[in-house]
């Protein structure tokens, strides 16, 4: 018995092609819904804030707070507290992702990856979506009112360059 066996072509149904009109797009776009946010070459993490403290979370609970400092210091000066926020941490390098140095970041130890972002340039978190404000979950929230959140959250920021916060519209 075979536990790994290849599938039949005739057997696997074909992916659906998920493409608009180009009207469609350039409609959305004249009328200001238009919502691109680009793919990001990093790795999930999970920003949250209690009352005084900041984590930085892998997908897998990993607790790598220590090696982004300053994306925590950073998260600290918005005052916003009670808050899980869904993120990619990367490494950009003059507008191009660079996958490779991120992962020895994100791989080393604290000691090493603070070391690497200090000697080759910061990692940087683009927040994409608000899990949880205040006690409640904004998961199941309209779009539209996480895009409320997160705006109000950013209007406070100071640095651009750390926030990688998309500006995105409701479609």
């Amino acid at each position: 018995v075979h536990i790994f066996a290849p599938l039949l072509i005739q057997v696997v149904p074909a992916k659906p092609i998920q493409e608009a009109p180009l009207s469609k797009i350039a409609a959305l776009e004249a009328a200001g819904k238009l919502t691109i946010t680009r793919k990001r070459d990093g790795y999930c993490h999970l920003v949250s804030r209690a009352t005084k403290n900041v984590g930085i979370y892998t997908r897998s609970i990993e607790d790598t707070t220590e090696r982004y400092p300053h994306i925590a210091k950073a998260e600290r000066a918005l005052e916003v507290k009670n808050t899980l926020l869904a993120t990619e941490i990367l490494f950009d390098r003059n507008g191009v992702d660079d996958f490779a140095a991120f992962a020895r970041i994100a791989k080393s130890n604290p000691d090493r990856a603070y070391n690497l972002q200090a000697q080759d340039g910061w990692a940087s978190c683009m927040v994409f979506d608000i899990i949880a404000r205040n006690g409640r979950m904004m998961t199941c929230e309209p779009f539209s009112n996480r895009l409320d959140a997160l705006r109000e959250i950013f209007s406070r920021a100071d640095s651009e360059d750390l926030f990688l916060v998309p500006i995105v519209q409701e479609p």
